[in-house]
Order: structure tokens, then sequence, then C-alpha cells
């Protein structure tokens, strides 16, 4: 045997030794995470077609509840299937994070994607929900009632009047028993809004706006959602036992707002009793 056939011999076992190599390394690499199982498109079959409570832990809605909102999203041309991540998967990854509050980390080991990817899909998906805020969140008509209109008691004082503004903060007392089903309640579903994620103010603000949406989405779709009825049926021992029972600290919340309305209400009171004392024979 001359030294060219020597040589060929040797790289021949040289390629067979990388590629044994890189075999065993890729298949390490690849091994699922003992503390998170199914990996990927398996974790995905098991959400979809694994036991109900299941996806309702996962993606905190039930199954047909989480259909429906992908096919609202492909049918609106808002999200669109990629070659590596289809619809449903981005959607499902978007609710693990904002559902569990988890880290990008987590969610890479648990569906098999890249950090990038996982934040690409996250602020897509973000983006897409929010697009649907104008159907899915509706604010009182602004023209005025007529009851006010008709009644020179309240008009003009009252002609702006357009009800509670949801998420303004009014000083109220609550039956301790009862303080918990009032606390949070987006919060029980989704922990991300209880805490202060790692994310820009602009996103903080858009998750809120999409947590919403998906408040009401599931409102439409299930009537009778588990998560809704557990709450009504034991007072909030569902989010106590998750951890979230942090005193509530009603000063801090509300004083900005109760100041504003406050100021509100006296001028209004105020021009009024001016009106009453003038202009008393037209009331």
């Amino acid at each position: 045997m001359g030294m060219d056939d020597i040589d060929i011999e040797l790289d021949e076992m040289e390629l067979i030794a990388a590629a044994a190599g890189y075999h065993y390394y890729t298949s390490i690499t690849r091994q699922p995470s003992r503390c998170i199982s199914p990996i990927g498109s398996g974790f995905m079959n098991e959400v979809i077609n694994g036991q109900d409570d299941f996806c309702r832990e996962m993606l905190r809605m039930d199954k047909h509840v989480f259909h429906k909102l992908s096919d609202t999203l492909r049918q609106r041309g808002a999200l669109r299937d990629t070659p590596g991540v289809v619809i449903e998967e981005q959607l499902a990854i978007f609710l693990n994070i904002v559902g569990h509050n988890e880290r990008n980390r987590v969610i890479q080991e648990r569906f098999r994607h890249s950090g990038e990817t996982i934040s690409r899909h996250f602020n897509n998906v973000l983006k897409a929900i929010k697009s649907l805020s104008r159907e899915f969140l509706m604010p009182p008509p602004a023209n005025t009632p007529l009851e006010i209109l008709k009644s020179n008691r309240f008009y003009p004082y009252l002609e702006d009047c357009i009800g509670v503004i949801d998420g303004m903060h009014i000083p109220a007392n609550v039956p301790a028993k009862d303080q918990s089903r009032f606390r949070n309640r987006n919060g029980e579903r989704f922990p991300i809004l209880k805490l202060a994620p790692q994310y820009a103010f602009h996103t903080q603000r858009d998750i809120v706006i999409a947590a919403c949406v998906i408040h009401n989405h599931i409102r439409r779709e299930e009537r009778n959602d588990w998560l809704f009825n557990s709450v009504e049926e034991d007072g909030g021992a569902r989010e106590e036992s998750c951890g979230f029972d942090e005193p509530f600290d009603s000063q801090s919340a509300f004083s900005i707002n109760e100041e504003m309305a406050s100021s509100r209400r006296d001028g209004i009171a105020s021009a009024m009793w001016n009106d009453f004392m003038n202009k008393w024979d037209e009331w």
C-alpha cells in the first residue's frame, strides 16, 4: 500500500470521526430539558390535542376559544404562518409569556426556538391582538344622554358626562371577605400585569391593551369560562393560592385621580350653586 492510499484512508477516517462527533453533539444539544416536557411541536400537540385542563393552564383559555382567536387573526390578515412557526404556535408563545410571566429563555426551551424568534413572534402577536382593540374595547357613546340634555338642573354642567372611565380608582369600602374578588381580576389570568416586566413603556402599555382584548374575547366566546367561574365561586381563593395576595395600597392607587375628580366636582358644584342662586326660577 502506497503513501497516497494511506492518506486517503486517513482522510476518510477523519470524515467519519467528524460526522460521528457532529451527530453526538447535535443529539446532546437537542435533548429535552428534564424539567420541561414536552418540547416544541410535541408541546403544541399536547396543548391542542391533550387534556383540556392542560390547555387551560398553559394558554389560559379553552381550546375552542384559542382556535377562534387564531382563526380571527388569520382571517383578518393580522398574522401569517411562517416556514417554521404557524399562527397557532405564535399565539401560544405569546399566551405562555403573558399568562405565566415567563422569561424568554424558558420559552426557548419549551418551544425549541431561538431567543430572536421568540421575541419576534411575541411582538408580532402583541401588535396583531392590539389591532383588534377597536372591535373588542368599545368606549361608551360620546353623546350627552337625553336625561341630561333635557334638564336645566344637569345641563350644561354634566354635558361631558359619559360614565365612569375604566381604570379610574374610586374610593369604596368592600367587606374584608369580598376584597379579593375585586383585586386585579385580569391579573389572575395574566400574572404579567401584576409585576413589572422588563419591557419598554410602550410595550407594557400594549400588553395591558392586549390583555383586555383577550379578556373580552374570552367573555364573548365562553360565558362560562372556567377561570371567571372559579373566581366567582371561591371569592378569589384561587388567586391567593397562586401567591398573589399582596395587600392592596388603596391610597397610592387612587390619590391622584381622587384629587382631580374632587377638583372637577367642586367646579361643577360651584357653577350649579351660582346658577341656582341667580336663575332659580329656571330650575
